[in-house]
């Protein structure tokens, strides 16, 4: 008789399951118990991010009344709803904690930096026939730059409040982290500002740099106050900052030009 065959309830044969389908079946059931083990821990580094970002936003509501460095990690996780010894699977200590706020605004910046440069690299500028043609050529630079940064910076009140703060702020680490993201994103500006030059025969050179400095200066100035100071609007931080680096180019256009 065949090995693999069995008789079965009334006497009849049938067909013994095979070593190869008892294996194979085996293998089934180790692929189903290793896909359970992987959608757990997929659902405990979910958690843990949600954990993580609650952490950052109740820093964030925190920090807006009484500014980051007077925070502690208890008023934090307590703000979170976790508790304090918690706090630890998440963040070593609350410098941390502020470096991941840091991270996310400059990712923030950065992201708005690069659709403004897509934006003006789509649009280009010339040349203006006539001197008189020189505020209008700036203008066109310089009004989606600041009405773009304004923009961003009323979609992300909060981060980017405490993190343009913290540029004089008593937390060396923090001030490290937003010198950096800034100087990544003069950088990006510079090179906007060298191709608007080029484009328009106004300037070139290290006077390109410069504009670009006092340029992310002026928007972040008003921006600010637009943030934190009752009574100024939008519409005011947008023509001041507009005024002032129209100012800026239009004098390093005379000094380039």
């Amino acid at each position: 008789m065949d090995a693999n065959l069995a008789l079965g309830p009334a006497g009849g044969a049938h067909r013994a399951p095979s070593r190869n389908v008892r294996h194979n079946s085996e293998n089934e059931a180790a692929s189903l118990a290793a896909g359970d083990s992987m959608s757990f821990r997929e659902v405990q580094r979910e958690q843990r991010e949600k954990t993580s970002q609650a952490l950052i936003e109740a820093a964030l509501d925190l920090a807006a009344a009484e500014g980051y460095a007077s925070l502690s990690l208890r008023s934090v996780a307590r703000k979170a709803g976790i508790a304090p010894t918690s706090f630890y699977r998440h963040f070593r200590e609350m410098d941390e904690l502020g470096l991941a706020i840091m991270e996310q605004a400059a990712e923030r910046l950065s992201e708005w930096m690069d659709r403004f440069r897509q934006a003006r690299r789509s649009q280009g500028a010339a040349a203006p026939k006539e001197r008189s043609g020189r505020p209008s050529a700036i203008g066109a630079l310089i009004q989606p730059f600041v009405e773009s940064f304004l923009k961003c910076l009323s979609d992300n009140d909060l981060l980017l409040r405490i993190f343009f703060q913290e540029r004089t702020g008593s937390i060396p680490a923090l001030r490290k982290a937003v010198n950096r993201a800034t100087d990544a994103l003069v950088a990006s500006l510079s090179e906007e500002v060298q191709r608007f030059g080029k484009e328009t025969g106004a300037f070139a050179g290290p006077v390109c740099r410069l504009a670009a400095e006092t340029l992310m200066m002026a928007a972040v100035t008003c921006g600010m106050d637009m943030l934190t100071r009752s009574g100024q609007s939008r519409d005011d931080a947008l023509d001041r900052a507009v005024r002032m680096s129209e100012l800026v180019l239009l004098g390093a256009w005379e000094k380039g030009g």
